[in-house]
C-alpha cells in the first residue's frame, strides 16, 4: 500500500544521503545522513537521532543492486526503541549513520542506496546514491573481525556499534590493514580512545582527527575537535566557531555540556554513571 502524499504543513523532512563511492566490507560503512525540515513544515517530536551508534528505528534502508537482482534492506521500523529528537520549522540536522549496524548481509558489488524516514503515516525517501562494496583481503577481514568482537555482543553481526558501546578493552589495530580500510576505522579508533580514555576529555590529544580526511566526516570530525576544546575551556565553544547549517544543533549540545564525547563517557565510558530509571540504554 502506498503512503499517503503529506499535506505541506505535514511533509516530513527531506532525507538527503552522502556516501563514499567504495567501502570495503566488514568495517564501518559510515554515511552522513542530513535531515532538512522545510521551513514552512511542521514541529517534529521524537525523530531518530542518528550516530555511528544507530541501529534500528524509523529509518529504512535500501539497496538495489545496480546489475538487477534482488534487493537487500528492511523498512522503516516505527516505535522502535533508541535515541530519539526534535527538529524545528527550517531546521536541518546533519548526522553519520554506520550501515555495519543494521546486521545485514551485504554480497560484494554495486548497489543504490537510499533512505526513508517514516514519521506517522507519511514517509520521505532520499535519492539513491551509488555505493561500490568491496570484498576485504583475507588479512583485512580477519583484522576486522577481531576487534568487532572485542565489543561484548553475544554474536559478531558485522556490527560496529559494540566495538564503541561495549568494549573496555584496549584496542591496538594491526598496521598490515590495507589503506582503505584503516581510512574506514580511523573514526572508530578515534571515539574508542576519546570515550574510554582514563585522562579528562580535556587532556585528549586529537592529533589523530587531523589525519581524518574524508568529506564525509568532516563536518562530524571539525564539531568533535570544538567540542575538545570547550572541554579545555571550561566547557565555552570557542568564539567565532563555524559549522554548517547542519551542525548548528551539535553546537548546542556541547553548549550545554551534552556533546557527544562527553555524553557517551558518562553513558558508558571512562565516566559512567549508573542509567536512571525510565532512560533507555544508549546502546538501544
Amino acid at each position: 500500500m502506498m503512503d499517503e502524499t503529506p499535506p505541506k504543513d505535514l511533509q516530513p523532512p527531506a532525507v538527503i544521503v552522502k556516501a563514499e563511492p567504495r567501502y570495503v566490507l566488514g568495517f564501518p560503512l559510515i554515511v552522513s545522513v542530513t535531515f532538512d525540515n522545510p521551513q514552512q513544515g511542521a514541529q517534529f517530536f521524537e525523530l531518530p537521532e542518528l550516530s555511528v551508534l544507530f541501529t534500528r528505528g524509523s529509518l529504512g534502508m535500501r539497496l538495489q543492486p545496480e546489475q538487477g537482482g534482488m534487493e537487500i534492506g528492511f523498512p522503516p521500523s516505527v516505535g522502535a526503541r533508541g535515541p530519539k529528537m526534535n527538529m524545528e520549522p527550517g531546521e536541518q540536522r546533519e548526522m553519520l549513520l554506520d550501515l555495519s549496524n543494521f546486521g545485514v548481509s551485504i554480497p560484494p558489488g554495486t548497489y543504490l542506496l537510499s533512505l526513508t524516514l517514516k514519521v506517522g503515516r507519511y514517509s520521505s525517501t532520499s535519492r539513491t546514491v551509488k555505493i561500490e562494496f568491496a570484498k576485504p583481503s583475507p588479512t583485512d577481514d580477519a583484522e576486522s573481525s577481531r576487534l568487532r568482537r572485542l565489543g561484548s555482543s553475544p554474536t559478531d553481526t558485522g556490527a560496529w556499534a559494540p566495538f564503541l558501546s561495549a568494549n573496555r578493552n584496549k584496542v591496538v589495530a594491526s598496521p598490515a590493514l590495507s589503506a582503505e580500510a584503516q581510512k574506514q576505522l580511523a573514526l572508530h579508533l578515534f571515539l574508542h580512545k576519546a570515550l574510554y580514555g582514563t585522562n579528562p576529555l580535556a587532556s585528549l590529544d586529537d592529533s589523530s582527527l587531523e589525519q581524518i580526511n574524508s568529506p564525509i566526516l568532516k563536518d562530524d570530525v571539525t564539531v568533535l575537535k570544538i567540542e575538545i576544546q570547550a572541554a579545555r575551556s571550561g566547557q565555552k565553544v570557542p568564539p567565532g566557531a563555524q559549522v554548517p547549517a547542519g551542525m548548528r544543533f551539535r553546537l548546542e549540545s556541547i553548549r550545554k555540556g551534552e556533546g557527544f564525547l562527553t555524553k557517551y563517557r558518562k553513558a558508558f565510558g571512562a565516566e559512567q554513571e549508573p542509567i536512571r530509571p525510565g532512560v533507555s540504554s544508549p546502546k538501544e
